[in-house]
């Protein structure tokens, strides 16, 4: 009972965070994705993340666009990057055009790289969400972590 009660904590102590984030910055969208990103890096206890908003005129013709990284953030301090990734394309593309969850626990050698003063590696688990409001998907938001994401942390 304990830990079922911790996890509702954590759980509603985060939707509160994120409420919070979500008021304070709703009229400008860079800063409000760096700060989504900030703090669910740091909620999740991630070592890296990114936003990656649909580019596109037309919202009713997603396969046309593109997605583009809007915010990043790694260890304790926002990337300045900018990459682009066309929908379908890898993994964060996939999992774009199907509107699903992405959680790998095998992440490809050649996928991504978690650089540090330490040198460099392969995250263990690259968990990639889909932004959705209603029917339309906005985005992906993509973690890479050193630690698998538990069940409790991919469904906040």
């Amino acid at each position: 009972v304990a830990q079922k009660e911790q996890k509702e904590k954590w759980l509603t102590e985060g939707f509160t965070q994120f409420a919070d984030v979500l008021r304070k910055n709703n009229d400008n969208i860079q800063a409000l994705c760096l700060d989504i990103i900030t703090n669910l890096v740091k909620k999740l206890n991630a070592n890296q993340g990114g936003i990656f908003l649909l580019k596109n005129d037309d919202i009713q013709s997603a396969d046309s666009g593109y997605l583009e990284m809007e915010a990043c953030y790694a260890y304790d301090r926002q990337k300045i990057m900018k990459k682009q990734v066309k929908i379908g394309e890898g993994l964060l593309g996939q999992s774009f055009q199907e509107a699903d969850i992405l959680n790998i626990r095998e992440v490809p050698d050649d996928y991504i790289h978690i650089t540090s003063g330490l040198g460099e590696a392969n995250p263990s688990n690259i968990l990639i969400v889909p932004l959705k409001t209603n029917e339309n998907t906005l985005g992906v938001i993509e973690l890479a972590s050193f630690e698998i994401f538990d069940d409790l942390s991919v469904e906040f």
